[in-house]
């Protein structure tokens, strides 16, 4: 069963690891150099405890008998200008990363962590959440479109020295 809770400090490092062992695997035909270059600055221990630190990140946590599966993290304000084309910025929300172990998908974690998100940002007022994900991600998509979100735009996502194209989706709250 998957127990999803915020994540601590003490989850630093797991949370480092699962998250460098993870991401990859969205990045379909980007060289081992980018992968390692985003890894080894956006995924570290250290940056991991900047994230849980701002007060605006919060960062989920998916655990299958207490070993980590999967993991969140939401910015409760989003400000970022393409997503706020298409909802109030002052209530928008925004899904960061979205990331579960592939021994875990189609057993409920991803799902488990998209309604413990949104519910989190309903607690803080937002009115809409969005997120990108890499445009080769069809399996992304999918679960996000099964979500209710929308594809409403693209924009590039820079890992290392490769600019991927992605996919912006947007998901009214309320």
């Amino acid at each position: 069963m998957t127990l999803v809770r915020r994540a601590t400090n003490e989850d630093l490092a797991a949370l480092s690891s699962l998250a460098a062992r993870l991401f990859p695997l969205g990045c379909v035909g980007t060289s081992e150099a980018d992968l390692a270059a985003y890894i080894a600055t956006e995924l570290t221990p250290a940056r991991f405890g900047e994230y849980l630190a701002d007060p605006n990140l919060v960062l989920l946590l998916a655990e299958d008998d207490g070993a980590p599966v999967g993991y969140l993290m939401l910015a409760l304000r989003s400000v970022q200008e393409l997503a706020a084309a298409h909802a109030d910025a002052a209530t928008l929300g925004e899904l960061r990363k979205l990331y579960v172990d592939p021994a875990h998908h189609g057993r409920g974690a991803a799902q488990e962590l998209m309604h413990a998100a949104l519910q989190v940002l309903q607690d803080s007022g937002a009115a809409a959440v969005w997120l990108s994900t890499y445009s080769l991600s069809l399996r992304a998509h999918a679960f996000y479109t099964r979500q209710g979100f929308v594809k409403v735009g693209e924009k590039l996502f820079q890992v290392g020295s490769d600019a991927q194209r992605d996919f912006v989706f947007l998901r009214q709250l309320s």
